[in-house]
């Protein structure tokens, strides 16, 4: 598992680095017919997913929450929390990287996002699809920590 990049510390649920966070919380997801709804930050009994976060303005009280993938296995989704550490830190800004990864960067480009609850694949390889011709910035970002 890769660890989270050296400048982000611990924070409950999560790492942060000054305003900016990444956070993992359980939570229960409905998804069917077209219709999908979460809800975050439940007891770890009644979750059938953890969701991985992004969130800006940490203690400004004018922050921003953009929900980035939810994944059946916990382990999974810490995975992915540590591969984001990597992937804020090295890119041109963070609104840029979170567009990247929710697929709303490239509006001409066809872009996956996962559909519901993801547990048939591992952190890197979605986050690698989310990317999708923009993974080689993930590969940069890793590199740069040798990690």
């Amino acid at each position: 598992m890769v660890s989270p990049h050296p400048n982000w510390v611990d924070a409950e649920d999560g790492y942060k680095n000054g305003s900016i966070g990444v956070f993992v919380h359980p939570a229960f997801i409905r998804a069917g017919d077209g219709v999908y709804s979460s809800s975050v930050g439940v007891p770890e009994s009644d979750a059938n997913a953890y969701s991985v976060s992004f969130r800006s303005g940490l203690g400004t009280g004018y922050g921003s929450h953009k929900s980035l993938v939810d994944f059946e296995d916990p382990r999974t989704a810490w995975e992915y929390a540590n591969l984001a550490t990597h992937f804020f830190e090295e890119a041109p800004t963070t609104e840029f990287a979170v567009s990247r990864l929710q697929g709303i960067s490239d509006l001409m480009e066809d872009n996956w996002t996962p559909d519901g609850v993801v547990s048939d694949m591992g952190a890197e390889e979605v986050m690698r699809k989310m990317l999708g011709h923009y993974e080689f910035q993930l590969d940069d970002a890793l590199a740069a920590t040798d990690a």
